[in-house]
């Protein structure tokens, strides 16, 4: 059994990659060109306001103060707002901040609208909860929700490969070996985006 989990340095290629495959690629960084907000940005009048002004602290490197105005933009838009969870979720992860990243990934379900966006908020929250886990050592009982998280990911989308990967480290973690190994093998079968991740998910697999 293993204890710590060696995850991959660049901690948002996994997040990165399922926004761009579900088409919902993050543009904090960009300027609104036009008074119509895209597809997930919020539409009321004092969200959009809030949602401009953490752009704003994002781009002068405030990146607390960024989260705090995404968040804020998502309840004043009604929580219906994607794309200020999306963007609050990326920059706390960034800055290793997993307990408000966790808080954050909570907020992605009621802000998602299709089963795609759905499987990407529980597979989020979950992989943000073994994140938790990984880093404070008082949170191992947070294992548990992760992996029925990941699961309810895998679901509603079995695309998510990296979902398996999760999991299996949840689940070795709670001491069910043989649905770990199950999970390694699920993942090294499926993925096609995570090469990195693969010789680990090998290690775990023989010697859970």
């Amino acid at each position: 059994m293993f204890r710590t989990c060696r995850l991959v340095s660049k901690k948002l290629i996994v997040i990165a990659a399922f926004l761009v495959a579900f088409g919902l690629a993050l543009h904090a960084s960009d300027a609104p060109k036009s008074a119509a907000p895209r597809p997930g940005e919020p539409t009321d009048p004092k969200a959009k306001k809030t949602f401009a002004s953490a752009i704003d602290w994002q781009n002068h490197g405030r990146m607390n103060a960024a989260i705090d105005d995404f968040r804020k933009a998502n309840k004043q838009d009604g929580g219906k707002c994607y794309q200020c969870v999306s963007n609050a979720y990326r920059l706390a992860f960034e800055i290793g901040d997993f307990k408000i990243a966790t808080e954050i990934a909570r907020e992605f379900l009621p802000a998602a609208q299709t089963d795609a966006e759905k499987a990407l908020a529980h597979f989020l929250l979950g992989r943000c909860l073994v994140e938790q886990c990984t880093h404070d050592k008082k949170k191992n009982d947070l294992f548990a929700e992760s992996a029925q998280e990941l699961k309810a990911a895998l679901d509603l989308d079995r695309r998510i490969a990296p979902a398996h990967y999760y999991r299996g480290f949840a689940l070795a973690n709670l001491q069910q070996d043989d649905p770990a190994r199950q999970e390694f093998k699920a993942f090294l079968d499926q993925d096609r985006w995570m090469p990195d991740l693969h010789s680990r998910a090998e290690h775990y697999l023989e010697r859970v």
